[in-house]
């Protein structure tokens, strides 16, 4: 499934930008991999329209920061392959995203106790029949946090079935990507934290020994990655809370 709505992806895949909202992301990626800062001073023309000047009187981005940073393989290989395009390298993340959340939905609904014919015609409709598939050549940070935020469902659900508190780890860090591509995300959490209190209590004919231990692999990598945002927003304007925006 993934593959295949890649290939259609790739078929209307564009190269280029269609907002300043994704130069800005890609400017972050762009200095990283060519200077190793993170900066957006090459959109310095367009003044605060899509960033935020720090205290060092740098130009950064106001965007989150997860799009830009897993984005960098491929602004790496756009580098090493020269005829490739850097610009045009990176722009093909979105719709690997979009790819796997496909595939995602496949194995949510499948787990949900539908058919494979039911899971396949449902991924699809996502990919094909939706906003999906026009964002999926778009440098926007909505792909990733989509994929995020079905990923830490997905995981939930998971950890209903089995009670292994790894899932409960993978979808506390699948809410922590969230977060990270964009913060609004935040809003969210009480939301995903009930469901797994939920699950935790109906357990049923399956006791969790210690009810605890998921809660806590479920809130350490929203914690670490609080901190990791934390500490960005104060390296750049000196408050922990101000991402620019």
């Amino acid at each position: 499934v993934g593959l295949f709505l890649l290939s259609v992806y790739l078929l209307t895949y564009s190269g280029q930008f269609h907002s300043s909202d994704g130069q800005a992301m890609f400017a972050v990626t762009e200095s990283i991999v060519r200077r190793g800062d993170d900066d957006i001073n090459q959109l310095l023309w367009m003044g605060q329209q899509q960033g935020t000047y720090g205290l060092d009187g740098e130009l950064y981005c106001r965007k989150g920061i997860a799009t830009s940073l897993l984005s960098l393989p491929l602004a790496w290989l756009g580098l090493v392959v020269p005829f490739w395009g850097v610009v045009q390298t990176t722009l093909l993340f979105n719709a690997v995203v979009t790819a796997l959340t496909g595939a995602l939905v496949y194995l949510y609904v499948n787990r949900l106790g539908y058919s494979a014919s039911t899971s396949l015609v449902l991924s699809l409709v996502f990919g094909l029949a939706t906003l999906a598939w026009p964002y999926a050549k778009y440098c926007f940070s909505d792909p990733l946090a989509g994929l995020s935020l079905f990923a830490a469902a997905y995981f939930l659900l998971r950890y209903r079935d089995n009670g292994k508190a790894s899932d409960a780890l993978w979808a506390g860090t699948s809410l922590g990507l969230a977060m990270a591509t964009r913060f609004a995300n935040i809003i969210t959490l009480p939301l995903f934290g009930l469901l797994l209190l939920a699950y935790i209590v109906t357990k049923g004919k399956s006791p969790i020994p210690n009810p605890l231990f998921p809660i806590l692999t479920f809130a350490l990598p929203l914690a670490l990655t609080a901190l990791l945002l934390g500490g960005y927003n104060y390296a750049r304007y000196g408050d922990a809370l101000q991402t620019g925006y």
